[in-house]
């Protein structure tokens, strides 16, 4: 009889866990999506993230803050110290409307001369893009919204 009521409970807090995701990812007030690009439109560049953020939201967005972790063909990390790129962007999103931004990646990589062979070619690394979300929208009338680890946009 015990077992059974710890069966229940167990199954009651896992369905209450899974309804508190949903109704978190329906509040979460924006949408983004992106990818790391190694086809740069400028000469000195090597690589781009390319995304767009959509502000779900009925205020406008000042700013915004992505993260993502950034993987190559093996699951290593090509960044330098660290796992993951942190970038505020700093733009004027109005109330449901969509943000198409292109940011330079360079900086975050290990030396830009790792992208280069002996001939001065350049490789063709291709990096993911992986758990991409928002960590924080500052809003124009000064309130923000925080979500420093990801867990309500997934």
């Amino acid at each position: 009889m015990e077992r059974n009521k710890r069966i229940i409970c167990l199954t009651l807090c896992l369905l209450v866990f899974e309804f508190l995701k949903v109704y978190a990812r329906n509040k979460t007030p924006y949408s983004i999506r992106g990818e790391i690009s190694n086809t740069s439109r400028l000469a000195n560049q090597k690589y781009e993230f390319r995304g767009v953020f959509s502000n779900e939201s009925s205020k406008d967005v000042s700013s915004f803050t992505i993260v993502f972790f950034v993987f190559d063909q093996d699951g290593n990390c090509p960044l330098r110290g660290r796992n993951n790129v942190v970038m505020k962007i700093q733009e004027e999103v109005p109330a449901g409307t969509n943000y198409t931004f292109v940011k330079n990646l360079d900086e975050y990589f290990y030396s830009t001369s790792d992208f280069y062979r002996e001939d001065n070619q350049t490789l063709d690394n291709e990096f993911e893009c992986e758990y991409l979300y928002v960590s924080l929208i500052t809003y124009s009338d000064g309130t923000e919204w925080a979500d420093p680890f990801g867990f309500e946009a997934f």
